[in-house]
């Protein structure tokens, strides 16, 4: 009777090492419920994706739309031509990169607030429609305009617009906030 309580806590305690040992490694490998959202594969995605963190207030995803600094700096090398100018690009980039980052934040509170005043309700807002504007391919980096068509209750249409949106390794991002 005995040798049948002690494996049941041998089993109780093997779960438990499991489940601690399952959420370290999601934790160290930086995965994340929304994560699983990213990569944004096409530019309807990224549409969605941004309206969907606005909805609901999810700035974490939001800023997350957004490239970091190196990937900025990838474009800056495809984007120019002479090793001179690549370096004034990145250094340029280097300096300007937390200015303007630190608008990305401003941005989302913005736009949730735009859509506040103008008495809009965030839980029936849907998507009607996405429309997809691209552009030509710019030294191998595929550019999109995005406008996502918002109703509420089928009312009205109201445009969230991304104006500037690029596809990099890690999926489709923008690189300025939307305007609604």
């Amino acid at each position: 009777m005995w040798k049948a309580a002690v494996i049941g806590r041998i089993e109780k305690y093997d779960q438990m090492v499991t489940g601690f040992l399952l959420a370290l490694g999601l934790i160290l490998a930086g995965c994340t419920e929304k994560e699983a959202r990213l990569p944004i594969n096409t530019p309807e995605q990224l549409g969605r994706t941004v309206f969907e963190s606005l909805q609901a207030n999810d700035m974490e995803t939001y800023l997350r739309l957004f490239p970091t600094q190196e990937e900025l700096a990838e474009i800056a090398e495809l984007q120019t031509a002479t090793d001179s100018a690549k370096t004034v690009v990145l250094k340029r980039l280097q300096g300007n990169y937390p200015t303007l980052s630190a608008k990305f934040k401003p941005g989302f509170l913005f736009l949730r607030k735009q859509i506040e005043d103008a008495g809009l309700d965030w839980a029936a807002l849907k998507i009607v429609k996405t429309n997809v504007g691209t552009t030509p391919k710019y030294n191998e980096l595929e550019m999109a305009s995005i406008l996502v068509y918002l109703s509420e209750n089928g009312g009205t249409p109201y445009l969230l617009e991304i104006k500037s949106a690029g596809k990099l390794e890690r999926g489709w991002l923008m690189n300025r906030s939307p305007i609604w």
